[in-house]
């Protein structure tokens, strides 16, 4: 058998550019002036996607006793960053699935006047002002 190893994804280019102003702000938190040397490295890190004892090893030349605890506050920024992707697709899916009822609905309504296409649509999705939107264009 061989064995199998999952990683996690890696953070795309704009969350990387998104993550790059944090990065600086605690670096110069920590060590109280602004180091571009460590953000460099901190950032290099993150984009291989390092695990956090590497990531460790790499920065301690660097920060040297801070640099468990920086790496601790990295890695707990990378999740929340993954975690909000996640959350922002699966939001995504839902707000597809909920468009595509809506306008199963109106298409159905079609030959109904406009507030049974309004009360049917509104039980679907309970947004009132989507459901006016569509059902205004369509049925009128």
């Amino acid at each position: 058998l061989v064995p199998v190893y999952i990683t996690a994804m890696a953070l795309s280019r704009r969350e990387l550019d998104e993550l790059k102003p944090w990065v600086s702000s605690v670096t110069t938190e920590m060590l109280g002036f602004p180091e571009t040397a460590v953000v460099s490295a901190a950032m290099d890190c993150v984009a291989k996607n390092m695990e956090k004892e590497s990531m460790a090893v790499q920065l301690t030349t660097l920060l040297e006793d801070v640099a468990s605890s920086f790496v601790d506050k990295l890695t707990a920024q990378v999740e929340l960053i993954k975690q909000s992707r996640a959350a922002g697709e699966s939001t995504g899916r839902k707000r597809k699935r909920v468009r595509n009822y809506i306008f199963a609905i109106v298409f159905a309504c079609l030959p109904v006047s406009l507030s049974v296409c309004m009360s049917v649509c509104q039980y679907v999705c309970l947004s009132l002002f989507v459901c006016l939107s569509v059902c205004l264009f369509v049925c009128l």
